[in-house]
């Protein structure tokens, strides 16, 4: 009997299987590594806002606490649904490893985060069904500053975002591998052959907290780099201030009859996510493509 085949003896495999996935993406997209993850079973979430209303005060033995304002300001998110499909051999299968089934299944969880990615970097195309990212908001800033000369207007995105009256502290920076060749290629000063970044050599893989993606520090904050964000663009990020919710578990369903004559097994995966922003104050991004 093929083991992901979804009949009730053989379920808690397929779950594993969709436990599996979700672990994956978890650890490979920087949508789920810059910002506080969330679970719901509804599609509709209510993120609130860290409006700073919040107050403490010294006070004395029986004296009233001072109250703040009630703030009820929420970022309303809607969760979009990220499909894929993957044909894994029947020779797999019914090998009943698990392992060689998962790397038959590598690609469906690498399509599924490049979908996140893009989505969470990346302005929605018309006629998209991707949920919102930080592109497509208006109430985060941008700083147009041109071709990077030195990393000054890092440190200045990063002083400006840990200013905040929310309290957020800066904690990543964010960039697509072609600008973080730029920065590497900055030098400590004109005849020097020092660069500016310190960085561990495993860009690729689990990096300094084993999560994928890290490939160093960068003026004292995690440094990521995606294939996935448009080239061009640095985000300094908070992660207390961005949620990215999903679905508590991600649906997986196999069937042999889609792919009876190539004698496989079809693994359909699907999940919902999608992108909300507690504080406006929590991304900056540098335009370093204006001259």
């Amino acid at each position: 009997m093929p083991f992901l085949l979804a009949d009730p003896g053989n379920r808690g495999l397929l779950k594993e299987f969709g436990v599996g996935l979700i672990q994956a993406i978890e650890r490979d997209s920087v949508a789920f590594q810059v910002a506080t993850t969330i679970t719901s079973n509804s599609y509709r979430v209510q993120i609130p806002r860290l409006a700073g209303h919040t107050s403490a005060a010294w006070v004395s033995e029986l004296e009233e606490i001072p109250q703040s304002a009630l703030d009820v300001e929420t970022d309303d998110v809607i969760l979009a649904k990220v499909a894929g499909l993957a044909t894994i051999s029947n020779e797999a299968v019914y090998s009943q490893t698990q392992d060689l089934v998962n790397l038959h299944g590598s690609d469906l969880r690498q399509q599924i985060v490049r979908q996140i990615d893009t989505a969470f970097f990346t302005a929605k195309a018309v006629g998209s069904k991707a949920p919102q990212g930080l592109a497509d908001r208006t109430d985060l800033e941008v700083l147009p500053v041109g071709p990077l000369t030195n990393l000054d207007p890092i440190y200045a995105a990063i002083s400006h975002l840990n200013g905040s009256p929310d309290g957020l502290v800066a904690d990543s920076i964010t960039m697509h591998p072609a600008d973080l060749l730029k920065v590497r290629q900055l030098k400590e000063a004109s005849g020097s052959q020092k660069g500016l970044v310190e960085l561990d050599v495993s860009n690729g893989t689990p990096g300094l907290d084993g999560k994928a993606n890290i490939v160093g520090r960068l003026a004292g904050l995690e440094l990521r780099t995606s294939p996935y964000m448009p080239e061009g663009t640095i985000w300094v990020t908070a992660r207390r201030g961005l949620v990215t919710v999903r679905t508590g578990e991600a649906e997986v369903v196999a069937s042999t009859d889609a792919a009876f004559s190539k004698d496989a097994t079809m693994v359909r995966a699907k999940m919902g996510v999608a992108f909300g922003v507690a504080s406006p104050d929590s991304a900056i991004a540098l335009d370093i493509t204006t001259p």
